[in-house]
Protein backbone atom coordinates (compact mmCIF):
# COMPACT_ATOMS: atom_id res chain seq x y z
CA UNK A 1 0.00 0.00 0.00
CA UNK A 2 1.25 3.38 -0.74
CA UNK A 3 1.67 5.82 2.51
CA UNK A 4 3.54 8.37 3.33
CA UNK A 5 6.27 8.57 6.31
CA UNK A 6 3.98 10.94 8.14
CA UNK A 7 1.09 8.62 8.25
CA UNK A 8 3.49 6.11 10.17
CA UNK A 9 5.25 8.26 12.44
CA UNK A 10 1.93 10.28 13.60
CA UNK A 11 0.04 6.45 14.58
CA UNK A 12 2.45 5.07 16.34
CA UNK A 13 1.24 5.41 19.90
CA UNK A 14 -2.35 4.72 18.72
CA UNK A 15 -0.87 1.51 17.03
CA UNK A 16 0.61 0.51 20.07
CA UNK A 17 -2.60 1.14 21.86
CA UNK A 18 -4.08 -1.12 19.45
CA UNK A 19 -1.29 -3.81 19.99
CA UNK A 20 -1.70 -4.13 23.57
CA UNK A 21 -5.47 -4.52 23.77
CA UNK A 22 -7.07 -7.60 24.71
CA UNK A 23 -8.79 -9.18 21.17
CA UNK A 24 -9.59 -12.51 19.27
CA UNK A 25 -6.71 -15.10 18.54
CA UNK A 26 -7.30 -14.03 13.98
CA UNK A 27 -7.82 -10.23 14.70
CA UNK A 28 -4.57 -10.14 17.04
CA UNK A 29 -3.09 -12.40 14.06
CA UNK A 30 -3.81 -9.44 11.59
CA UNK A 31 -3.02 -6.76 13.83
CA UNK A 32 0.33 -8.45 14.76
CA UNK A 33 0.86 -8.38 10.52
CA UNK A 34 0.33 -4.89 10.59
CA UNK A 35 2.82 -4.20 13.28
CA UNK A 36 5.12 -6.11 11.91
CA UNK A 37 4.80 -4.10 8.70
CA UNK A 38 5.16 -0.84 10.04
CA UNK A 39 8.10 -1.44 12.80
CA UNK A 40 11.18 -1.51 9.93
CA UNK A 41 9.63 1.83 8.66
CA UNK A 42 9.25 3.52 12.13
CA UNK A 43 12.90 2.29 13.15
CA UNK A 44 14.10 4.24 9.44
CA UNK A 45 12.12 7.23 10.70
CA UNK A 46 13.87 7.14 14.39
CA UNK A 47 17.31 6.78 12.59
CA UNK A 48 17.10 9.82 10.52
CA UNK A 49 14.97 11.85 13.71
CA UNK A 50 18.16 11.01 15.66
CA UNK A 51 20.75 11.60 12.85
CA UNK A 52 18.88 15.31 12.56
CA UNK A 53 18.59 15.83 16.47
CA UNK A 54 22.76 15.01 16.30
CA UNK A 55 23.64 16.97 13.38
CA UNK A 56 21.52 20.47 14.62
CA UNK A 57 22.49 19.76 18.75
CA UNK A 58 24.21 22.96 20.01
CA UNK A 59 27.95 22.51 21.49
CA UNK A 60 28.30 22.22 25.46
CA UNK A 61 27.07 21.01 28.72
CA UNK A 62 23.40 20.85 28.11
CA UNK A 63 21.81 18.95 24.52
CA UNK A 64 20.15 21.11 22.78
CA UNK A 65 18.96 21.91 19.53
CA UNK A 66 20.17 24.81 18.46
CA UNK A 67 18.03 25.58 15.36
CA UNK A 68 15.14 23.63 15.88
CA UNK A 69 13.15 25.29 12.80
CA UNK A 70 16.02 23.74 10.99
CA UNK A 71 15.46 20.60 12.22
CA UNK A 72 11.45 20.72 12.14
CA UNK A 73 11.83 21.64 8.36
CA UNK A 74 14.63 18.77 7.71
CA UNK A 75 12.11 16.35 9.68
CA UNK A 76 8.89 17.12 8.07
CA UNK A 77 10.67 17.12 4.62
CA UNK A 78 11.69 13.86 5.11
CA UNK A 79 8.44 12.95 6.60
CA UNK A 80 6.62 14.20 3.35
CA UNK A 81 8.25 11.02 1.31
CA UNK A 82 5.43 8.24 0.60
CA UNK A 83 6.70 4.77 0.38
CA UNK A 84 5.40 1.31 -0.79
CA UNK A 85 4.43 -0.41 2.87
CA UNK A 86 4.31 -4.70 2.46
CA UNK A 87 0.97 -4.12 3.96
CA UNK A 88 -2.66 -4.67 2.70
CA UNK A 89 -5.34 -3.70 5.27
CA UNK A 90 -7.06 -6.20 6.42
CA UNK A 91 -8.96 -5.14 9.39
CA UNK A 92 -12.27 -3.37 9.38
CA UNK A 93 -13.56 -1.01 11.97
CA UNK A 94 -16.05 -3.69 12.31
CA UNK A 95 -13.10 -6.25 13.40
CA UNK A 96 -12.30 -4.49 16.42
CA UNK A 97 -13.88 -5.59 19.59
CA UNK A 98 -16.17 -3.30 21.42
CA UNK A 99 -13.80 -3.18 24.42
CA UNK A 100 -10.74 -1.77 22.17
CA UNK A 101 -11.53 2.24 23.00
CA UNK A 102 -10.45 4.54 20.75
CA UNK A 103 -10.62 8.69 20.40
CA UNK A 104 -11.82 9.87 17.39
CA UNK A 105 -7.95 11.51 17.07
CA UNK A 106 -6.64 7.81 17.27
CA UNK A 107 -9.61 6.55 14.97
CA UNK A 108 -8.37 8.97 12.64
CA UNK A 109 -4.38 8.18 12.37
CA UNK A 110 -5.06 4.72 12.15
CA UNK A 111 -7.72 4.69 9.17
CA UNK A 112 -5.05 4.66 6.08
CA UNK A 113 -4.26 0.80 8.10
CA UNK A 114 -8.39 -0.29 8.06
CA UNK A 115 -9.95 -1.79 5.20
CA UNK A 116 -12.90 -0.12 3.97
Amino acid sequence: MKIFLYQIFNAKKALDRLFNSEMSPRLAYRVADLIEAVNPELEKIEKVRVKLVKENLEEGERQVVKNLETFSKAFDEFLDEEIELEYEPEISIDDLPDTVEVSPKEMHLIRPFLAE
